[in-house]
């Protein structure tokens, strides 16, 4: 069903567009990063000055940063919150600057396949100046977010101990305990080259480059790098889960049900069909066939997700309800496309 064909499907587009941000909560918890832990949306005073039990050190979370062990010895995490709340303001100043070039585009071109591709740009410009308000309106969840994803990244160059000298991967992890992600960059694109077309090293760099894009907001750039990752390793879940939630973030549809398909094909094999890994796979499924607009398939979906929460978690489960309420409205939807 087209949702703008009539009067009841335009008001219906409002309403399923709350159950599918909630909806997309759920989406995003089986892509590693995509979902905040409680504790860092917690937004507390207390986290400002927390430890952290991390393998057999500890980490010191303070206003000062973050210490832990590197290559090189012990690393700062130099941001401060206002440093980041003026990184979070520029990085809005670009969004709106490429927003306002792409309005200016589409009201200048006559031609219906550019007007089609600047009105896409458009839509992801505004979910990406959404996501960046969103980070400012919550600034100590979003700063204690950005935190744990840059310890994380240097944590992630310690792979690569085999390939660079711990000079140049301790110079990139010092850039990075600054915000500085240009040197670890650097490093992921040499593994690229210099690693063969297949090799699962090569795999490994293009996803932490997606990585990157996708914090930094750059969706086009984090899809290109997630679906190179799924080049280099077809049998990895996590770089097919990446790319399938990128792809239906863009609202390229069928990529993302394509990859959704070869990572639910990989979760069942090994893990069974009772895994909550695929639950939730067949919900993101549901998401994207319903944003698609075929809901008889999204209904399908959603029910093999629902009995699937109901058996794991429980009917009461706030994820379970949050399942059925998606279920129930495309069901209605259904009901009034018909009527």
């Amino acid at each position: 069903m087209n949702r703008q064909e009539n009067g009841s499907a335009a008001n219906a587009v409002v309403i399923i567009a709350a159950v599918i941000g909630a909806l997309g909560v759920i989406a995003a918890a089986v892509v590693p990063g995509l979902l905040k832990d409680k504790d860092e949306l917690s937004g507390n005073e207390a986290a400002k000055n927390v430890q952290v039990q991390k393998a057999d050190n500890v980490v010191q979370v303070s206003e000062q940063g973050h210490n832990f062990n590197n290559i090189g010895g012990d690393v700062v995490l130099g941001i401060s919150r206002k440093q980041y709340r003026e990184d979070l303001n520029e990085l809005e100043r670009e969004l709106v600057a490429r927003y306002e070039k792409t309005l200016a585009e589409l009201k200048a071109t006559h031609d219906k396949n550019k007007q089609a591709e600047l009105l896409h740009q458009k839509q992801i410009h505004e979910k990406a100046l959404a996501k960046v308000r969103e980070q400012k309106i919550d600034l100590e969840a979003s700063y204690q977010h950005k935190m744990t994803y840059l310890q994380k990244q240097i944590d992630e160059l310690n792979d690569y101990q085999h390939m660079f000298s711990d000079e140049v991967l301790t110079e990139a992890q010092q850039a990075l305990a600054k915000g500085d992600e240009s040197k670890a960059k650097a490093i992921y694109e040499q593994v690229i080259q210099i690693a063969k077309v297949m090799d699962k090293q090569a795999a490994k760099a293009e996803f932490a480059l997606g990585e990157m894009a996708r914090e930094n907001i750059d969706y086009y750039a984090a899809h290109k790098h997630y679906q190179n990752a799924v080049k280099r390793d077809e049998g990895n879940a996590k770089y097919l889960l990446a790319a399938g939630f990128l792809a239906a973030e863009l609202a390229f549809y069928g990529q993302a049900i394509a990859y959704y398909d070869a990572a639910l094909m990989l979760e069942v094999k090994h893990k069974g069909e009772a895994a909550p890994e695929v639950a939730r796979l067949w919900n993101n499924l549901g998401l994207v066939w319903g944003d698609k607009g075929e809901l008889d398939k999204a209904i399908g979906y959603y029910e093999k997700a629902l009995e699937s929460f109901k058996r794991n978690l429980g009917d009461l489960h706030p994820t379970t309800l949050t399942v059925k309420r998606g279920l129930d409205l495309v069901k209605w939807l259904v009901v009034t496309k018909d009527e």
